[in-house]
């Protein structure tokens, strides 16, 4: 299995495209980066079991569906599933996560600080796993790319005469930064 990462260096684009490209996101690229996009994406190997025909979001008692990020950040998912002709499962949990979970989800993106290892491994023995916002090296991952949206917001501001640039960094409504 090749996560995005690995799918940007081999189509030569940077991560940031690779997930714009796969979320459906609007974006200018040509037609043959993101045909290799999505050919490299489906490389993947599947996992055992029967399809459901849902993926599952999980998360742990951190993340707040209230949140306008949240909110945000799981309309992209269902976008993203909807396109694959899938229903999305929204599961909350606070400690262990229960062992029928594993058979409703084809697979499961997880945004999960409290994860353990041994709840991660149950679940990516059955199902495909893809990890948001952290990284292991037995999981497939996405991870924000801080560092290039900054160097481009800098760069944009500088081609516009700015020269005195400040950052504030707010977080009004949950821990998600």
């Amino acid at each position: 299995r090749m996560n995005q990462k690995g799918i940007a260096k081999k189509a030569g684009v940077s991560q940031t495209a690779v997930s714009l490209v796969l979320s459906g996101r609007p974006i200018r690229i040509a037609t043959a980066k993101r045909e290799a996009i999505f050919r490299l994406a489906g490389t993947g190997t599947a996992r055992r079991g029967e399809q459901t025909g849902t993926l599952c979001y999980l998360a742990d008692g951190e993340a707040d569906p209230g949140d306008p990020f949240y909110q945000r950040f799981i309309a992209g998912i269902q976008e993203a599933a909807s396109l694959q002709g899938k229903q999305l499962l929204i599961q909350i949990f606070k400690g262990k996560i229960p062992e029928d979970l594993y058979t409703k989800a084809d697979g499961f993106v997880i945004q999960a600080k409290n994860l353990t290892p041994e709840n991660l491994q149950a679940i990516s023995q059955r199902r495909p796993v893809v990890l948001i916002n952290q990284s292991r090296p037995d999981c497939d991952s996405v991870m924000p790319d801080n560092e290039g949206g900054m160097s481009q917001i800098v760069s944009h501001l500088a081609a516009t005469g700015r020269r005195r640039l400040a950052f504030f960094w707010l977080r009004p409504y949950g821990r998600h930064g």
